[in-house]
């Protein structure tokens, strides 16, 4: 686990969240690939996203 953006519940429709490349502890996270994790009541979906 490297950081959560966010925690909290949003009315219906579109959102944006931006990873400023930081882990939990404020430290730069290496290049590498990671999985993005998105997680709703009914939904979880995972994506490959890759830090250069």
């Amino acid at each position: 686990h490297i950081a959560t953006l966010t925690d909290g519940r949003y009315a219906a429709g579109n959102h944006e969240m931006i990873w400023d490349g930081k882990d939990k502890t404020g430290k730069t996270a290496p290049t590498g690939v990671y999985f993005c994790r998105l997680t709703t009541p009914g939904t979880s979906v995972t994506r490959k996203i890759l830090r250069l």
